[in-house]
C-alpha cells in the first residue's frame, strides 16, 4: 500500500503533511513525494530523505498529472493499493487504518474509498457531509455508504478497479479529476463509498473561490464541468450545468464584474473545441476586472 502526495511550491506545509502520513496507526508500506517542477525547497528537503520516494515531474501538469506518475511508479514496485493526498491534507494517525478495515469487510465489488464525497444532481455537485451521507447513501458496510463521487484527495484506490478504469486523467489540469475518475470506476462495475467520519485535516490552499478574484479558476469550472458532461453524453448534467452558469454570469455582468463572463465563455469555447491540459496561467482573464 503506498501513500502518493503530489506537491507544487510548497516544502512547509508538505512537510507536516509527510509527518502526518509517517505517524499513522497503520503507516503506508511507502510514502511517493511526486514534485511538479517545484521552483522552492521542495526537491533539495525530500530527494535526500530516507523515509519517502521523491519522484520529479518535468513541468508542472496538475493534480492529476501528478497522481498519474505517482500511482504508475507504485504499481510498478508491486503496490495494488494507492492512498492520493493533496500536499495540504494532514490524515489522522486512524485514517488509514479505517480505509483499510473497510476495504477487508467490503470485497472485490470496491473500487475507491474516500474520507468525503457526493452526488450528482443535474449540473449541481452536491456535497455531502458526513451526516447528510448517513441520510441519504446506502450503506454498504458499518462506517462507510455508497455515493456517487469521492473527493480524491484522502481516498483510497485499489486495483483491479484502478487497472480497469485508469489514473486521474491529466487533462482536466485542475478541478474534476474527482468526478471523472469516481464516474469510470462506477462504470467498470466498482463502488465508489466514502467513511461515515472525515479523519483529516485538509489546509485548502489551493481551492479558493471560482469568482472575480480568481477567474482563471472558474475558467477551468467552466471548462472540464462542460468537457465531461460532452464526453460522457449525460444530458441532464449539461443541461444543469448550464443553466447554473447561465445564472453565474448574469450575476457577474449585474455586478460588472467582467472578468468571470471572460473566463466562463473561454471555458465554454474550449471545452467545445477539445482543448485541455494546462491552458491558461494562475492570474489570467484579472485585466478585465474594472472594480
Amino acid at each position: 500500500m503506498a501513500a502518493i502526495v503530489v506537491t507544487f511550491n510548497r516544502a512547509d506545509v508538505l512537510e507536516h503533511g509527510v509527518g502526518a502520513l509517517l505517524a499513522q496507526t497503520r503507516p503506508p508500506d511507502a510514502v511517493y513525494v511526486v514534485d511538479n517542477a517545484s521552483t522552492d525547497e521542495t526537491r533539495q528537503r525530500f530527494e535526500v530523505r530516507s523515509d519517502v520516494v521523491y519522484l520529479r515531474a518535468p513541468d508542472n501538469g496538475g493534480y492529476a498529472s501528478g497522481l498519474a506518475l505517482g500511482i504508475a511508479t507504485a504499481r510498478r514496485s508491486g503496490h495494488d493499493m494507492f492512498w492520493l493526498l493533496d500536499d495540504d491534507s494532514a490524515p489522522l494517525p486512524l485514517a488509514l487504518a479505517s480505509l483499510l478495515d473497510v476495504v477487508d469487510r467490503s470485497g472485490a465489488s470496491l473500487g475507491l474509498i474516500g474520507l468525503q464525497g457526493g452526488l450528482l444532481r443535474y449540473g449541481n455537485i452536491k456535497h455531502l457531509s458526513a451526516a447528510m451521507a448517513q441520510a441519504e447513501c446506502d450503506e454498504i458496510v458499518a462506517g462507510a455508504r455508497e455515493v456517487e463521487f469521492s473527493l480524491v484527495d484522502g481516498a483510497l484506490l485499489l486495483d483491479p478497479a484502478a487497472l480497469l478504469a485508469g489514473s486521474p486523467d491529466r487533462r482536466w489540469f485542475m478541478m474534476f479529476e474527482d468526478i471523472d475518475l469516481s464516474w469510470r470506476i462506477r462504470r467498470a462495475g466498482f463502488k465508489v463509498a466514502v467513511l461515515e467520519h472525515e479523519p483529516i485535516e485538509r489546509g485548502h490552499l489551493g481551492s479558493s473561490a471560482t469568482g472575480p478574484k480568481n477567474p482563471w479558476r472558474r475558467y477551468y469550472l467552466v471548462r472540464n464541468q462542460f468537457r465531461w458532461a460532452i464526453e460522457t453524453r449525460d444530458v441532464r448534467f449539461l443541461i444543469g450545468t448550464t443553466l447554473r452558469f447561465v445564472k453565474f454570469t448574469v450575476s457577474d455582468v449585474r455586478r460588472q464584474h467582467w472578468s468571470s463572463p471572460v473566463a466562463t465563455a473561454a471555458g465554454l469555447r474550449d471545452a467545445l473545441l477539445n482543448r485541455m491540459g494546462r491552458t491558461v496561467p494562475p492570474g489570467e482573464f484579472h485585466s478585465f476586472n474594472q472594480n
